[in-house]
């Protein structure tokens, strides 16, 4: 299904809601983006080594393939940013648990020391907010949150670093909710 087709298929009065729900998502990824810049700039790092150090926090430990894999660098770069990382004391080598000749990286007990602080008020303010809305709220936010980041993941191993132009792959559109009685409840500021 294209953009288009998708779009379509909803109705004028919607679409307005439509643009703010994509505004909103837009400036949540500029807003997350700021934010690991600032934490980045505490640490030392910059942001694609912060959003390494976020799928290490995520899964625990990761290859060096993996890493690339999720930050869509390039081997080599990939190398560079381990390389920083691990001068900055907040990731380390280790041989990996079923492959003799693999590497794995995990973070170091400093890491784990120095990241939870740097996260907390955050993740506070977070928990409040999300903790504001109705279960049938949270499912339709999980399930959109779900579905953009794997629209996301997929497109940016599909481009190659290069940007997406016309139509794009979008995946089912339809909310694990039914969505109406939800919006039903929006109210404006």
């Amino acid at each position: 299904m294209t953009l288009a087709q998708a779009t379509a298929a909803v109705s004028p009065a919607c679409r307005d809601l439509v643009m703010e729900v994509i505004r909103g998502a837009r400036e949540y990824s500029i807003g997350t983006v700021l934010f690991h810049q600032a934490v980045g700039q505490v640490l030392g790092v910059n942001v694609t080594d912060m959003k390494c150090l976020d799928m290490m926090t995520l899964h625990g430990s990761a290859s060096p393939s993996q890493l690339a894999e999720h930050t869509s660098l390039s081997s080599r770069a990939t190398t560079a940013m381990i390389d920083r990382l691990e001068k900055a004391g907040l990731i380390e080598r280790r041989p990996h648990p079923k492959d003799r000749r693999g590497r794995n990286v995990v973070l170091t007990k400093e890491a784990t020391r120095k990241l939870p602080p740097l996260f907390e008020s955050l993740a506070k303010a977070m928990e409040a907010l999300v903790s504001g809305y109705s279960e049938k709220e949270l499912e339709v936010l999980s399930d959109f949150f779900a579905k953009v980041s794997l629209l996301c993941s997929r497109n940016a191993r599909s481009s190659k670093g290069t940007m997406v132009v016309g139509p794009i792959e979008v995946i089912d559109a339809t909310p694990v909710v039914d969505i109406k009685p939800v919006l039903s409840g929006v109210q404006e500021f």
